[in-house]
């Protein structure tokens, strides 16, 4: 063990270049990390940890109250952080030597290249990223703060009246979008369901949605604009050469705070937490609150006070004759106790009627082969220990993706 002056030495030394700005910053104002706390609200704690750079990466709402607070530039922060920067383009350049580099090869070696690559796809992943616990509190308080400010009544949220709150001037279709904003649509986009103008105030949807992708469409564009760091970190640079882990950072949460605007937290779990855990809930909460019911289960499992999880898949196979993940989400308390969902599954895909031996396989062939039906299972999933735990599986195809929800016991019994 570490003996206190050692260790006292040894915390001493670390450091960052953020930290040691802000540092500089903060002492230049004459302020104690206690009075930036009741400026800002932020734990002294944890501004101790930004400023030793035990936390490197801090979040942007955090950088944007610490800029106000000390008279700096954001944008400064937020290099500094490694949100932005000369480096933003990388991860494409990397990807785009790696495909010149494969196209080189010939077609035996390509396969060869393909099944290495699925089979890195196959080995353990590090845990979940997400937003940080944090992160998460403060976003939701403001997106209560709007929807109090609202003066919301029964039935589905009133995005209109939300626009009001933040200071909407205009709702346009997605054919109006100009030319400017249209120009950084991404290549890979087919075509672009929403957009926000943050000078005008003015957002851009695409009409020609299912009723619930329209209303989640505009509830996530009013989150940008009710998120203020948002509009200093798009900015920082255009669209283009941003960190694309900052700009999935934020489309991250900007979906958390347009799912809380839609679903009301309290209020939809008031109604989710009667009856037994089914994903038939969040399908019936759907037509409640007028949203999709894609977005209805992601609320459901997300913030889920118990272990609840699901996997979302593509509805057309592979070459291998699987249906391919997506993605994982899981309540905390899945998350903490067993990780995420897609480790769980063998080679990470879904394998269909070729693989009897899997309730995975047999619940995707039957939701498949009938739309809107829950064909339900029963599976034993390891924890984080290695033990088995019984869960109930249920599978769903909403027409564009499959969806398989796990739950456990409902009563926090052992299984």
């Amino acid at each position: 063990m570490l003996r206190p002056v050692l260790r006292a030495v040894l915390f001493a030394a670390v450091g960052s270049p953020l930290g040691d700005f802000l540092v500089k910053a903060r002492k230049e104002r004459g302020l104690t990390l206690r009075e930036v706390q009741r400026r800002t609200g932020i734990h002294n704690a944890h501004l101790s940890q930004v400023e030793r750079g035990i936390i490197e990466r801090p979040h942007l709402s955090l950088l944007l109250e610490l800029a106000a607070a000390y008279h700096v530039d954001f944008r400064e922060l937020a290099e500094l952080a490694g949100h932005v920067g000369s480096q933003a383009q990388e991860p494409r350049a990397v990807r785009a030597a790696a495909l010149r580099a494969i196209g080189q090869l010939d077609t035996e070696r390509q396969n060869e290249t393909l099944d290495f690559v699925a089979r890195l796809q196959a080995w353990p992943r590090p845990a979940k990223p997400g937003l940080e616990l944090g992160a998460r509190q403060r976003i939701r308080a403001m997106a209560d703060r709007v929807l109090q400010e609202a003066n919301l009544g029964e039935g589905p949220t009133s995005l209109t009246k939300i626009g009001h709150v933040v200071g909407v001037q205009r709702v346009a279709g997605a054919d109006a979008i100009p030319a400017p904003l249209r120009k950084e649509k991404p290549a890979a986009w087919k075509r672009i369901l929403g957009a926000v103008s943050f000078e005008g105030r003015v957002i851009y949807i695409d009409r020609h949605q299912t009723s619930g992708r329209t209303r989640f469409t505009h509830a996530h564009e009013l989150a940008h604009l009710l998120l203020p760091w948002h509009e200093a970190a798009f900015r920082l640079d255009d669209e283009r050469s941003l960190f694309y882990s900052t700009r999935n950072e934020l489309e991250a949460e900007a979906n958390l705070a347009a799912a809380h605007l839609l679903f009301r937290g309290d209020r939809y779990f008031k109604k989710a937490l009667v009856g037994r855990q089914s994903v038939a809930t969040p399908i019936r909460l759907a037509r409640d609150f007028d949203a999709s019911i894609t977005a209805s289960i992601r609320y459901y499992v997300e913030n889920h006070p118990r272990r609840v999880a699901a996997i979302i898949a593509g509805r057309f196979p592979q070459y291998d004759g699987t249906l391919p993940i997506w993605g994982s989400i899981e309540s905390d308390g899945f998350l903490a106790s067993h990780g995420q969902l897609v480790d769980h599954v063998p080679r990470g895909a879904l394998a269909l009627q070729d693989d009897p031996h899997s309730e995975f396989a047999r619940l995707a062939t039957e939701a498949l082969g009938k739309q809107g039906t829950t064909p339900m299972a029963r599976l034993r999933l390891a924890d984080l220990d290695g033990r088995p735990r019984q869960f109930s599986a249920e599978a769903f195809f909403n027409g564009f993706s499959l969806l398989v929800v796990v739950h456990g016991p409902q009563r926090g019994r052992r299984s």
